[in-house]
């Protein structure tokens, strides 16, 4: 079945007065929304710092905010920060290959940049980074995981009120820099992390913007609230 659109408006070409057949499967669903390659790469890796997309009776427009490595290559027309169409985001980004495509065949010897997993901070996003680009890689951790995998990760380290039910923006707001980072990383990246690293996220925003919370269990929270204690004990 296909979805028949009156106009269309992406940044780069428009339609108007003509009806365009659209197959079904390559509708957008708002309520699970999946970016295609190479788009999906350059949010991850902060290239992106925002990408909306508006739908109107018309069709729909699409632009992104570009940060300071795509808005400086050269005549590239960018400005960090400021939207602009995705295309000219794109043509900038290949113009400055700034994320290379794949190749068929032998390789020229490099080794293969690997793309900064989804679950998990890693040292490499705080080195060389500003804040807006360390921002977007938190968004990417936190929305990857809904929410559940923040919370478990400070609940098996009892690092929150155990006798008080918490949102995780509340919990974020009252944490340290440390356990900001438990959040965040997975085990074996946090090891690596170093004091100076984790202290960038002192004074950056909540990246979660779910409904997540940290539920207090009646039979439990004397237990951990015992457990809390003895961790506020050890700063």
């Amino acid at each position: 079945m296909a979805a028949i659109i009156n106009s269309r408006v992406d940044g780069n070409s428009s339609t108007s007065g003509t009806k365009v057949i659209a197959p079904r499967s390559n509708a957008l669903d708002p309520r699970n929304a999946m970016l295609v390659q190479p788009f999906k790469r350059m949010v991850e890796e902060g290239f992106i710092t925002e990408l909306v997309v508006r739908f109107t009776p018309n069709g729909f427009t699409a632009e992104g905010v570009p940060d300071a490595r795509v808005s400086g290559v050269e005549g590239s027309g960018l400005t960090a920060g400021v939207p602009a169409a995705l295309g000219q985001i794109l043509s900038a980004a290949d113009k400055g290959n700034l994320v290379p495509k794949k190749t068929k065949g032998k390789t020229s010897g490099k080794a293969q940049v690997q793309p900064l997993p989804l679950k998990t901070l890693v040292s490499k996003d705080f080195d060389g980074t500003t804040d807006e680009q360390l921002m977007a890689r938190m968004r990417v951790v936190a929305s990857d995981s809904n929410g559940g995998t923040l919370i478990g990760r400070v609940r098996s380290a009892g690092r929150y009120l155990a006798d008080v039910t918490l949102t995780y923006q509340e919990w974020w707001a009252r944490a340290n820099a440390n356990d900001r980072a438990l959040s965040l990383c997975q085990h074996k990246e946090l090891v690596k992390l170093t004091d100076a690293q984790k202290n960038r996220l002192r004074n950056l925003p909540c990246p979660f913007r779910g409904t997540a919370e940290f539920l207090v269990s009646t039979e439990s929270a004397p237990d951990a609230q015992s457990a809390a204690g003895d961790d506020d004990d050890e700063h």
